[in-house]
């Protein structure tokens, strides 16, 4: 069965680092939020697809949103998740 109705994605503290990677809409902003707000490179590094430790490249990749305020709080706060979020999802086109 396919829809003919085009339903909007909408980005989620439980949406993945990985899911706004993989989105070529969001993608930029995403890379832009993680270097922005990013303490030891880790998260840059792998938005930007530099090889490193497979394991953290994992974690990162299944990583929900809501974590990274908890990995990072004294970079991202709540208020700056709820800011990215809106973002992204007045971004995304549908």
């Amino acid at each position: 069965m396919e829809s003919t109705v085009a339903i909007k994605k909408i980005i989620t503290r439980n949406t993945t680092v990985g899911d706004l990677l993989a989105n070529p809409e969001i993608a930029p902003l995403a890379q832009q939020f993680l270097a922005q707000y990013n303490q030891d490179d880790s998260l840059t590094s792998i938005s930007e697809g530099e090889d490193g430790n497979e394991i953290m490249e994992a974690m990162m990749k299944y990583l929900p949103l809501r974590a990274l305020v908890a990995f990072n709080p004294t970079k991202i706060t709540d208020d700056m998740l709820n800011e990215m979020l809106e973002t992204f999802n007045t971004t995304l086109v549908k």
